[in-house]
């Protein structure tokens, strides 16, 4: 009787280990490469990562293209790719703490140093200047910007 409960227990760990592998192929987050950058083109490399939400990091994709800079938008940043070498890491959400989380992974653990945030609440400004995060903070911050200050303050 015992060997019948013990068969029936790896029997179902293994049937459970399965459906989970099929279950994650379903819900695998996908990569979302901006339409404008093309990264198997030689002439085009991907410079800037921008998180955050879609409709912003599109607006400054959009302007960074007409500097000849090409991204890759994200919307989670789970879904960052920690093995490419990017130049410029925007972050964008409507969270400061994601916000900070997210350029804190840019800087120590990506080695980028070109980095530039939103701040969205004026209290949280503390924060970024305690962890050296550059950051935005103004009411009705626009993107164009948000470009314009990352490309002078990190003009070469």
């Amino acid at each position: 009787m015992n060997l019948i409960i013990i068969l029936s227990v790896i029997a179902i760990f293994f049937i459970n280990l399965f459906f989970i592998d099929e279950i994650y192929k379903i819900f695998e987050p996908s990569y979302e490469l901006d339409m404008n950058c093309n990264p198997l083109n030689d002439n085009k490399s991907i410079e800037a990562l921008i998180i955050g939400e879609k409709n912003l990091c599109l607006e400054i994709s959009e302007l960074l293209k007409q500097n000849s800079i090409f991204s890759l938008t994200l919307e989670d940043s789970n879904q960052i790719n920690m093995e490419y070498k990017y130049k410029y890491l925007i972050a964008v959400n409507k969270s400061d703490l994601d916000n900070l989380m997210i350029c804190s992974i840019g800087i120590k653990i990506m080695g980028i140093e070109q980095v530039i945030s939103v701040c969205n609440d004026h209290y949280n400004k503390k924060l970024y200047d305690k962890i050296n995060v550059p950051y935005l903070y103004k009411e009705g911050l626009t993107s164009s910007e948000l470009v314009f200050t990352l490309l002078n303050i990190y003009k070469n």
